[in-house]
């Protein structure tokens, strides 16, 4: 036997209003910095590539012998002057000097000069910038670029 009062119990149109308006009022935010987190993670990933190169670019010319006069792996010549290495998305070489070959992210300029105080001493200034096409000219100094990474070092002429 049924009783007489029977209610039905349940959410009236106004309460289901109020709850989507409080969901949307914190959705809505989260929502709007999912591009920014998105930016920052390839920001991160370009800033580790380029800190990948320089530390290469730096570890080549301090394992290279000084007699044989360039780098053994990036055929850098190990005197005073300034030179330009282009790499890929991977950080391989993809090109040297000259201008920028089709497919270039990166761009590395190397500033080479002998220390005043010690003769046996080679300063090097290691620039990574990307995105290469901002300066494709590797005989100008880079000033567009987006990003960049500076590594500065010394090699012992022994």
């Amino acid at each position: 036997m049924k009783s007489p009062c029977q209610h039905r119990r349940g959410f009236s149109l106004i309460e289901v209003t109020l709850a989507l308006g409080v969901a949307s009022f914190c959705l809505v935010p989260l929502l709007a910095l999912l591009p920014l987190g998105m930016n920052s993670n390839r920001n991160a990933s370009a800033q580790t590539v380029a800190a990948g190169i320089a530390t290469a670019i730096s570890a080549d010319m301090q394992a290279s012998p000084v007699l044989s006069g360039t780098t053994s792996r990036f055929a850098i010549p190990l005197k005073n002057g300034s030179d330009s290495l282009f790499f890929g998305d991977d950080g391989s070489v993809v090109g040297e000097g000259g201008m920028a070959p089709a497919g270039a992210k990166y761009r590395a300029t190397l500033s080479i000069s002998q220390d005043a105080s010690d003769s046996k001493l080679l300063n090097v200034w290691v620039l990574v910038t990307w995105p290469a096409m901002a300066d494709p000219s590797a005989a100008v100094a880079p000033r567009n670029f987006s990003g960049s990474y500076e590594l500065p070092t010394a090699v012992n002429c022994f």
